[in-house]
């Protein structure tokens, strides 16, 4: 006995005469002639069949069966996501080799005013206390002796704020300890990272990153002059978007860049003059090796009360309008790759990827610490007290984050244990924002957007296939916070 696989969806393309069958859990995509998709759209509403009960040829029943879109009627698909889920969670700290990750908030202060900042309160607190910086290290120092790990691989910082930069002594001065600590307790790589505002990143803000190996940078631009400027004021007024163009016009050649672009219909409205722009600078496509740009959706926080959210985009409205960045990315590439005898590039699919929860939140060895040593879970929390772990003058105990590392998807809201969208979901992503939203967050736009997302893609890829590449499996990436 058979029976269709709880996370299907099977998709009429009407234009082509044909079904797209997609398989939320495994990420499989076929294409069935619509005669048989039909068929399969009639079992998939049994809750078990024989072979024998379906005019599906036995070819087709054994194919679907050997890619798991048909699956035995006894297994518990379920049961099986859960299994996967929690070997992921396992492999977040393993015994035998793990990573450890820590984000530094180097400062509170901020040289932009942004409206929708999650920073509501803003204290003036800032990273200087040499005792602090100690107490880190001796935290950090008791977290590898007390982990049960035998071999560390990694050791990752992240530099965060605030706007960092506005304490760059921080970083170009703590970098060689945390450095020689890795090199004391054989780690064997280290990497940084660092999300800012740009403003600050001139030629000197460089060197520091250079020589505090810092290897990447995540930059925000919201768009083209006329919507940043109103969305990331600067506090003291003066010169805004340009110079920040300009930082980013002598990023060093060894330091990758993502530019986040939060998106809402005001900034979509400006897309073109944006891509104008970068390439006037020498951005982009210029250093398209080592620069890289996406869009994000630009969220709206209940605590914030701004005035005029008027732009704001609902999941569908989002995926329109993040369809036509890439599209309009892709062109401007294309554009200049055939000035430049480069090869043309292709879009590649937006698809739904299987979840593994934020391990800045799960994971003991990924620690959060704000210019006052305390010690978090979570990016968002560092400018609320009340919602530290401890000091890290206290020590390094495991125990302290066991609610964090028995953080499950699964034993919240029931009406989401009941979703074929549950493995896809990144609304559970966010530890924070589920607790936030009392344990049930807002559904990920693949439920609502799944069908007419994949259709629409397939289509392009059939009458334009110089345009958009064939599907592939992507990887679950995590860009910390949307609106930084």
């Amino acid at each position: 006995m058979l029976k269709s696989s709880f996370y299907n969806v099977l998709i009429p393309i009407e234009e082509k005469n044909e079904f797209l069958l997609y398989n939320i859990l495994h990420g499989g995509l076929e294409v069935l002639p619509a005669y048989e998709g039909g068929i399969l759209q009639e079992v998939m509403d049994k809750e078990s069949f024989e072979t024998s009960e379906t005019s599906l040829p036995k070819e087709m029943v054994d194919y679907l069966a050997a890619k798991q879109y048909l699956v035995e009627a006894d297994h518990d698909e379920r049961k099986f996501f859960r299994g996967i889920y929690q070997t992921g969670r396992d492999d977040l700290f393993d015994l035998d080799h793990a990573s450890l990750t820590i984000t530094i908030g180097t400062t509170i202060t901020c040289n932009m005013g942004c409206p929708y900042c999650f920073e509501f309160i803003k204290p003036n607190k800032t990273l200087k206390d040499p005792k602090v910086m100690d107490e880190m290290i001796w935290y950090l120092q008791q977290l590898v002796d007390k982990a049960p790990v035998k071999k560390w691989v990694n050791f990752s910082v992240a530099w965060y704020g605030g706007e960092p930069l506005i304490n760059n002594k921080l970083i170009r001065d703590f970098s060689p300890r945390l450095i020689a600590f890795a090199e004391k307790n054989n780690i064997a790589s280290y990497d940084a990272q660092i999300i800012t505002n740009g403003i600050l990143l001139d030629g000197k803000a460089w060197e520091i990153l250079l020589d505090a190996q810092v290897n990447h940078v995540q930059v925000t631009l919201d768009g083209s002059k006329e919507t940043h400027n109103v969305y990331r004021p600067l506090k003291s007024g003066g010169e805004n978007y340009e110079r920040i163009l300009r930082n980013l016009a002598i990023k060093p050649k060894e330091i990758t860049m993502t530019i986040r672009v939060n998106t809402d219909q005001k900034v979509a409205d400006n897309f073109d003059q944006f891509f104008d722009d970068l390439r006037e600078y020498g951005i982009w496509p210029q250093q398209y090796e080592t620069v890289a740009i996406d869009s994000s959706v630009l969220r709206t926080y209940e605590e914030n009360d701004e005035e005029d959210t008027s732009g704001r985009l609902d999941a569908t409205g989002y995926q329109r309008v993040h369809k036509e960045f890439k599209f309009l990315k892709m062109r401007r590439y294309n554009e200049y790759a055939k000035e430049n005898g480069l090869r043309p590039g292709k879009i590649g699919w937006d698809m739904p990827t299987i979840q593994q929860e934020c391990s800045t939140w799960v994971n003991p060895y990924h620690i959060v610490f704000d210019p006052e040593g305390n010690v978090h879970k979570c990016w968002e929390t560092i400018h609320d007290d009340e919602q530290k772990v401890k000091h890290c003058s206290e020590g390094y105990e495991m125990t302290d984050f066991k609610h964090y590392m028995d953080y499950d998807r699964h034993d919240f809201s029931q009406e989401c244990l009941d979703c074929k969208f549950l493995p896809v979901c990144d609304g559970y992503t966010c530890s924070f924002e589920v607790y936030r939203h009392e344990d049930k967050p807002p559904c990920t736009m693949w439920k609502a957007n799944l069908d007419n997302i994949l259709k629409d893609q397939y289509i392009t890829m059939i009458d334009h296939p110089d345009i958009m590449a064939n599907p592939v499996a992507n990887e679950v990436l995590s860009g910390g916070h949307a609106n930084k």
